[in-house]
């Protein structure tokens, strides 16, 4: 991608972001007027509004691998990296909710198997190594740890539970030795 389309590629998602999270139902007209770029230029980056929700799907994905890979390369206590992952991963989840108002459904993409297989991983070695419970089959740690972020990232919000904290407490108890 040339230089300048680059931009106004980012442009678009920037603004698509920003205007979904506050109207899931906005028109692809009112993304372009956000961003600054005419209609035209909006859908030759994005043919329809499923192609822009599902670049906003992988902006998503590329967020949360970046947050697994940075703290999956931590050397702290095993407990408190996946801990500090699952708060961190619902609050990207929380900042993206909007995506489960829009008309579009998530596309029918793969699940994410490499940052599974990482998370897996990472789990089986401190299991392994003593750090982590190791009476948890580790791939039922990683599906209790996605349902426990699935559903602090979907909580209510202001209803006076510190969400994260719950989420931080839960996993310690689960997974501490």
């Amino acid at each position: 991608m040339r230089k300048d389309a680059a931009r106004n590629h980012e442009a678009i998602l920037t603004a698509a972001i920003d205007v979904l999270g506050r109207a899931p139902q906005a028109s692809m007209r009112e993304i372009a007027e956000a961003s600054g770029i005419g209609r035209t230029t909006l859908y030759r980056h994005f043919a329809d509004r499923r192609a822009l929700v599902s670049a906003i799907h992988a902006h998503v994905a590329g967020e949360a691998d970046a947050i697994s890979r940075a703290a999956l390369g931590e050397h702290d206590d095993p407990v408190e990296v996946l801990a500090g992952l699952a708060a961190d991963l619902a609050a990207l989840g929380d900042r993206y909710r909007f995506l489960e108002h829009t008309a579009e459904t998530r596309p029918a993409a793969e699940r994410d198997a490499d940052g599974e297989e990482r998370l897996r991983r990472y789990v089986a070695f401190h299991q392994q190594a003593g750090g982590l419970r190791g009476d948890l089959d580790p791939q039922w740690v990683l599906e209790a740890f996605g349902a426990l972020v699935t559903a602090a990232a979907r909580a209510a919000t202001g209803d006076g539970v510190d969400r994260l904290r719950m989420l931080r407490r839960t996993l310690r108890i689960l997974l501490a030795p």
